[in-house]
């Protein structure tokens, strides 16, 4: 059986009714189903409730489903919301290309790009050493 890990990691938004032993509870379940706490964040505090983020790692799918389940069987807790963190990663994409250098004209862009790149290619090519 694999550990969990950062690849299946998921925020489980749970709300907590007010008490102190509700979320002790609640991290036992996920404890006790294999799930990995990574953080806890306060996300509102009511006076009968609280709302929690809990980070937790799994195993794969199953096992986060398994953790949602071990919580919402703890009395006076409720998964309200899961956010899987990995599809979150690459939600809108990941990289960006920008520019570090202004390209403000045409000769500008003949020395960042064809031809200039090319002069520098050719002079690493020459001398590993300049690619550093």
């Amino acid at each position: 059986m694999s550990a969990p890990s950062a690849q299946f990691s998921l925020i489980l938004r749970v709300e907590l009714a007010r008490g102190l032993d509700v979320i002790g509870r609640v991290t036992s379940a996920i404890g006790d189903a294999g799930g990995s706490i990574g953080a806890i964040d306060i996300v509102e505090q009511g006076a009968t409730a609280s709302v929690r983020e809990f980070t937790v790692d799994t195993r794969d799918r199953e096992h986060g489903d398994a953790v949602v389940q071990a919580i919402d069987t703890v009395a006076g807790a409720h998964v309200v919301e899961v956010t899987d963190r990995t599809f979150e990663l690459h939600r809108g994409g990941k990289l960006y290309t920008g520019l570090k250098a202004r390209i403000q004209t045409r000769d500008d862009l003949s020395m960042a790009y064809t031809p200039g790149v090319a002069r520098v290619c050719m002079d690493i090519h020459d001398e590993r050493d300049k690619a550093w």
